[in-house]
């Protein structure tokens, strides 16, 4: 660890959902926060399997990308490196992980998907891609 930050790696494995990996990289980033108090966090995920037909991601991991790491995490983090995109934060991250996070379950993918409006976010966001 260095000046720059921590590095959050995650993969998801073949056998692991939606739900699954929004809770392991949830608690993994508050306890980045816990143990290293307003340390950048530069998060990296990779994914195995969860592919389509067209070798693109699914659409479970596609929403998990989307919605949950850019959507719910993205604030929380200085920058994310994923298949789908990479991203930098375009303010400084926010250092108080809520918990529960806005009061709602945002490990069931149907009831996040639902709550945000994802197109407002990104459109937003989109000049902060790489």
């Amino acid at each position: 660890m260095d000046d720059k930050g921590i590095t959050i790696y995650y993969t998801v494995k073949s056998n692991e959902g939606y739900e699954l990996s929004a809770k392991s990289l949830y608690t993994m980033v508050a306890e980045m926060q816990r143990f290293h108090p307003g340390k950048q966090r530069h998060l990296y995920i990779d994914i195995e399997g969860h592919r389509n037909r067209n070798n693109g991601l699914d659409t479970e991991m596609f929403a998990f990308l989307t919605h949950f790491v850019l959507g719910v995490l993205g604030d929380y983090v200085t920058s994310i490196k994923t298949p789908l995109y990479r991203f930098n934060n375009p303010i400084p991250q926010n250092n108080q992980l809520p918990v529960p996070l806005f009061g709602l379950n945002i490990f069931h993918k149907e009831e996040l998907i639902d709550t945000i409006d994802f197109r407002a976010s990104v459109g937003s966001l989109n000049q902060h891609f790489i």
